[in-house]
């Protein structure tokens, strides 16, 4: 009897783990088809991107993110919007500082009103041939655990350093009061150094840094200062610090925003339960961390027994993150009880930071 021919096997190639260094690239502003000068334009966050094979090239062009947005007669961006919300890539990548970073900007004042575009390229490099310093200007400025890959090429050559060279019998932060800044902006001084067996800090050096030179010298001051529990002694340990512009940029509120109905009873939110909307989870985190202040103004309808519905967002500045979550907010809230509801009520909604410090 003939034996049958073997099964085929078709093995496939195994799944490669590609981790990227996203950049955001500012193209032109164009308003009213005339171009404007940026007078101060913050850079977006470099940011790392990982998933399972690498993608085809895209076509020239593909992987602009787009905004409108209008400027005051001071240059203030507002009014931003995504032209194009979804992603180019077809998969997600974090792209929520481009907002933020226009909103931070300024332009040639004198044009107020005018509606203005601009794209932000993205550019993809791996992780083993992207540039240095952008790879330390992620570590320093990322609080979320970073890919393997990225400490593989930051870490000095011949490092011996674990995650940290033993326990802290002395850990220093630099003056950061003392240090200016430009606002909303951040600045970062990435550092090696090595350890005696005493737990001593030794040979501290500057391997990265933004420019601000004196929290460059203040964060060599304070690593220089540190001392751990004693042990065999390390080379090649990292630490690194960041110091944000403090001031706060306080929301635009436009003139013609539709006045409040909170006085009408049957309009009149019951603050107990705006828990989200009153809450810091509510608060657009990529605006925060800039130290952006927001303002939205939102209609919506009551129903006699105190629900809220049809809620629609009026004004949103100076970008749309804060009209979603004044929406997602009011949404959830309710009125007192009344023996009718009421169509159009009108709350303002103003997005406030703490002061620093």
């Amino acid at each position: 009897m003939e034996m049958p021919p073997p099964p085929v096997e078709l093995i496939g190639a195994a799944p490669q783990h590609v981790v990227s260094v996203a950049s955001f690239r500012p193209g032109p502003v164009l308003c009213g088809g005339s171009p404007v000068a940026a007078v101060a334009l913050a850079q977006p966050f470099p940011i790392t991107h990982e998933r399972w094979n690498a993608a085809p090239a895209p076509p020239p062009g593909a992987l602009d993110y787009r905004f409108s947005f209008t400027l005051d007669a001071d240059g203030r961006p507002g009014t931003i919007r995504r032209i194009n919300p979804a992603s180019p890539l077809g998969f997600y990548l974090d792209s929520n500082d481009l907002a933020p970073a226009l909103a931070a900007s300024r332009f040639a004042p004198g044009s107020p009103g005018r509606r203005c575009t601009i794209a932000f390229t993205l550019q993809l490099d791996p992780v083993e041939t992207a540039p240095l310093a952008r790879l330390y200007e992620i570590e320093s400025l990322t609080v979320q655990p970073l890919p393997p890959e990225i400490a593989g090429r930051t870490h000095p050559a011949g490092s011996t350093c674990p995650r940290g060279p033993g326990g802290y019998r002395r850990l220093n932060n630099p003056a950061f009061e003392t240090i200016g800044n430009a606002s909303r902006s951040f600045a970062w001084s990435y550092l090696s150094y090595d350890t005696d067996p005493r737990g001593t800090v030794r040979g501290v050096r500057l391997l990265g840094s933004s420019g601000n030179a004196a929290l460059d010298k203040a964060s060599i001051r304070a690593v220089s200062a540190d001392r751990f529990a004693p042990g065999p002694g390390y080379r090649g340990c990292i630490y690194h610090f960041y110091k944000t512009g403090g001031d706060i940029l306080p929301a635009p509120m436009p003139a013609d925003t539709p006045a409040e109905t909170g006085d009408m009873p049957a309009c009149r939110v019951d603050d107990a339960t705006l828990k989200r909307l009153l809450g810091s989870s509510a608060y657009p985190a990529a605006f925060a961390r800039r130290r952006i202040e927001g303002f939205a103004a939102v209609r919506y309808d009551t129903a006699p027994w105190g629900a809220i519905g049809n809620v629609a967002v009026l004004v949103s500045e100076p970008d749309e993150a804060f009209g979603a979550a004044a929406r997602a907010g009011l949404s959830q809230a309710h009125v007192a009880p009344s023996p009718v509801g009421h169509s159009g009520c009108v709350q303002r909604i103003r997005f406030r930071l703490p002061p620093s410090g």
